[in-house]
């Protein structure tokens, strides 16, 4: 898990999924050099995978397993002061799952054996959204659904992780929360080769990278800068963070999008 002082301003672009092996697949192992700092830029890019509504896997037991690397630098004077570093692999599974005939299917992630920061996805043809509390009846209904109005774009409490229909070049959110996907690209992964979009969060100092495809969430990576001051406010250093978490093995009930998890 990533540091507590980078996690607040990080959980916002990085919703990671991660998840357990299913029976019979070997857990291969991520390289744990794959930690950059360059900060990445849009390209043009006319390979395209279609998105609507259903392209992010969401059913109750969906699992991915990652491969989580760290490091942090503290740099005095255009030197390295400190640094530090570390790598693990951790579980998360796609939770509760109920569909909202009007809004969408509405879920969560359970990072298995961790407390967490819990938050609601909503996934419907306009995109997925998130927020810390459902925007629905105040109890949950016996049923695996209910209506309301119909609804595409984020509600007043949402915001809006993934914009569909996904394409190069296309952008959601404001300032530090601004998205643009880079490119649509194939990745070589442990669990076999997945056709993903490149989307980067952020800005040049403070940026996140998510590799999102049908398949889920297949890798990130953050850059996250901060400056150093004495108790006068004086400039004193930085304080550089790096992580990099990639899917080492997973397991979907449906697999009809994804081919590496038949």
């Amino acid at each position: 898990m990533r540091p507590l002082a980078s996690i607040a301003r990080a959980t916002v672009a990085i919703a990671v999924l991660i998840g357990c092996a299913p029976a019979g697949r070997r857990l291969a192992t991520a390289p744990d050099d794959r930690v950059t700092t360059s900060a990445p830029t849009p390209v043009s890019d006319a390979h395209s995978i279609s998105s609507d509504n259903g392209f992010f896997p969401v059913h109750a037991g969906n699992t991915w397993r990652y491969r989580f690397t760290w490091r942090s630098t503290r740099i005095v004077g255009g030197i390295v002061a400190s640094a530090d570093s570390g790598a693990t692999e951790y579980d998360v599974e796609q939770a509760f799952v109920f569909s909202d005939s009007g809004r969408g299917t509405y879920f969560q992630f359970d990072r298995i054996g961790t407390a967490q920061l819990v938050r609601w996805y909503r996934q419907n043809g306009g995109g997925v959204y998130y927020a810390d509390e459902p925007e629905t009846p105040s109890v949950k209904p016996a049923a695996s659904s209910w209506i309301s109005p119909p609804r595409l774009g984020p509600l007043p409490s949402e915001t809006t992780w993934l914009a569909y229909p996904l394409r190069v070049g296309r952008r959601w959110g404001e300032g530090a929360s601004e998205s643009v996907v880079l490119r649509a690209e194939t990745l070589d992964l442990p669990i076999g080769r997945v056709e993903v979009f490149r989307i980067m969060t952020g800005s040049t100092g403070d940026w996140t990278l998510r590799w999102v495809g049908p398949c889920g969430t297949m890798r990130t990576q953050t850059h996250l800068e901060t400056q150093l001051r004495d108790p006068m406010g004086r400039l004193t250093g930085t304080f550089v963070y790096d992580d990099h978490e990639e899917v080492v093995a997973m397991h979907l009930v449906d697999c009809a999008r994804c081919p590496v998890c038949r």
